[in-house]
């Protein structure tokens, strides 16, 4: 196998597709990285197109993505996968670890709880948000789909759609779904047994008034989501539940565990510095 040159720039393999990659990759090519960018759809990300940044596409399980960082000669791996994608996350950290390449995992800023807290007393006394209720689960969240007296709303992707078209059977709630515009999730979507017109297939974030929109157009009195932090629109989900006056199913976010060896940040510049001083780049 080719040895690197001396002077040859470090390969970073990032595992992305969040709305958070094309900006973090640009500032760690700027800082003198290359990097191959892995994910699991050809969703358009932005990335620049520049020599040192490289995307590939596909899932991979971690035979594949252990040869991929070894055939590729990556120095380090990165992983901005989505905040519920445990399993993404699982894999990059087992293959990383078995090569002996420092791992750090890229964690999207949550949501202030805190604050959230706050509106939701402020609100009590008016009678315009009746809660936010916090699961752990799909199965949880959906157990709320029977309370619904209208249709429920649900963002929370086009994977587990089943879990909430088998509770709108049972109960005969209607439900209405909000997905990325991609064949793969509509296909999810249509077997889950979920009509072509309480799909609305787009691609977010979204906005409090596209949300309030939605809501409005299903004239639905639930709303289910997940905790997806602020790159996610989750405060704009919130306040239009409130406008609307309907109460809010949040599904929380998984509570992964990480070897400590695993550096874990919610920060840009923490990334850079990171890498700056594992390479030990000048």
């Amino acid at each position: 196998m080719k040895k690197k040159s001396m002077t040859e720039k470090p390969l970073l393999f990032f595992i992305g597709g969040t709305g958070e990659t094309a900006p973090l990759c640009s500032s760690l090519a700027e800082h003198g990285y290359r990097l191959l960018v892995s994910t699991a759809t050809d969703e358009p990300l932005s990335l620049p197109d520049i020599p040192d940044i490289t995307r590939r596409t596909g899932r991979l399980d971690l035979a594949a993505m252990t040869d991929l960082i070894r055939q590729s000669r990556s120095s380090a791996v990165i992983c901005a996968a989505h905040p519920y994608a445990s399993r993404v996350r699982e894999t990059a950290i087992a293959a990383g670890s078995a090569l002996g390449l420092p791992c750090l995992i890229y964690d999207r800023p949550g949501t202030d709880v805190a604050n959230l807290r706050r509106m939701q007393k402020q609100e009590a006394d008016s009678n315009k948000l009746t809660g936010i209720m916090w699961v752990e689960s799909h199965e949880q969240a959906a157990a709320f789909i029977g309370r619904a007296r209208g249709a429920v709303l649900i963002t929370t992707g086009a994977n587990n759609l089943d879990v909430y078209a088998c509770e709108a059977r049972r109960t005969g709630v209607r439900i209405a779904v909000r997905i990325l515009p991609r064949a793969e999730s509509i296909t999810k979507a249509r077997k889950a047994g979920i009509a072509d017109e309480n799909i609305i297939s787009q691609k977010g974030p979204f906005t409090e008034k596209e949300t309030l929109e939605h809501i409005r157009r299903f004239n639905a009195d639930l709303l289910i989501t997940k905790e997806s932090g602020t790159a996610g629109g989750f405060t704009e989900k919130i306040h239009a539940a409130r406008r609307a006056g309907i109460p809010v199913v949040v599904i929380r976010r998984p509570r992964d565990s990480f070897p400590q060896n695993v550096r874990i940040t919610q920060f840009f510049d923490e990334v850079i510095e990171w890498i700056t001083r594992t390479l030990a780049v000048k």
